[in-house]
């Protein structure tokens, strides 16, 4: 390649387009050091706000994540365990016999107190 044609200014446009190196025409505005320090400062500070968000989301996501195996290790756990008994027959899951007959006597007892409550009202609107 001839020296002339290496410093043309189309070849030298081209060539630092390539490497991403900023090209300046004439018409452009040259910026001053104050200019170029805010502009770099704002740059960095955009940087570093879209990072602490970026973080913030990632540590969001990573409690989700904890959480949700937490619950599934405790319910595996759980189930295990057989803290829900899995019989059919079993009418109060998750209490001990006593306390499902217990609970079965109070059930019998209320549905007897509603039926003489609907009988006693049905016979005084007849």
């Amino acid at each position: 390649m001839e020296f002339r044609q290496w410093c043309s200014p189309d070849y030298f446009e081209t060539f630092c387009c390539y490497y991403g190196t900023l090209v300046r025409t004439h018409s452009q505005k040259i910026m001053t050091d104050e200019e170029a320090a805010v502009r770099i400062q704002s740059t960095y500070k955009g940087f570093k706000v879209r990072k602490e968000i970026q973080d913030e989301k990632e540590t969001k996501a990573a409690t989700r994540i904890q959480a949700n195996f937490r619950g599934h290790k405790t319910r595996k756990e759980l189930a295990e365990k057989e803290v829900y008994p899995s019989n059919d027959d079993d009418d109060c899951p998750g209490y001990s016999e006593e306390e499902a007959a217990a609970i079965k006597i109070q059930a019998n007892f209320r549905g007897h107190q509603t039926r003489k409550q609907l009988s006693s009202n049905s016979k005084v609107q007849q």
